[in-house]
């Protein structure tokens, strides 16, 4: 059984309202103020084999996320390739940060400014022209903020990829 995820008031079957993941809303123990390398924090719900190298704080905290509320994730478990040239080489591919299998769902996390996603918006449309069969979602950075404000997370500038 799929479980939904999505972020904002949007009401989610089955899920509670308060809730990004459609579960009890519970205030993960996310320590803004420490910063630990994936590397020393133990996930449980990671199922990839070495540990993820995170782009960004973002990135580790939404992993955080997604591990205290259990829901297996894998961190840029495949590359996309959008396009090629004549002689076959690659000249565009798209790596999404996560990958919920339970809810087999793509999903990418960006915290740069509005004005600058553009690029990346063109990229997931291309995903989905070119990979039709693949679930995948955008979350901005205005939804990192609501979740940062719901689970007291420190929200600072990124400049992602």
């Amino acid at each position: 059984m799929k479980t939904p995820l999505t972020f904002g008031a949007q009401m989610r079957p089955g899920g509670a309202r308060n809730s990004p993941f459609g579960l009890e809303p519970v205030i993960p123990p996310l320590i803004s103020s420490l910063w630990m390398t994936a590397a020393k924090f133990n996930f449980t719900s990671y199922m990839g084999d070495t540990p993820p190298q995170f782009a960004n704080r973002s990135e580790e905290e939404c992993a955080r996320i997604l591990d205290y509320y259990r829901i297996p994730w894998m961190y840029e478990p495949r590359t996309f390739v959008l396009e090629r040239d004549v002689q076959g080489s690659v000249i565009e591919a798209f790596t999404p940060d996560f990958y919920l299998p339970e809810q087999d769902l793509f999903v990418e996390l960006t915290t740069m400014k509005q004005a600058h996603v553009t690029k990346k918006n063109m990229k997931i449309r291309k995903v989905r022209e070119r990979f039709p069969e693949i679930n995948i979602k955008l979350f901005y950075k205005k939804d990192f903020l609501k979740l940062a404000q719901k689970f007291d997370i420190a929200a600072e500038e990124e400049h992602g990829r």
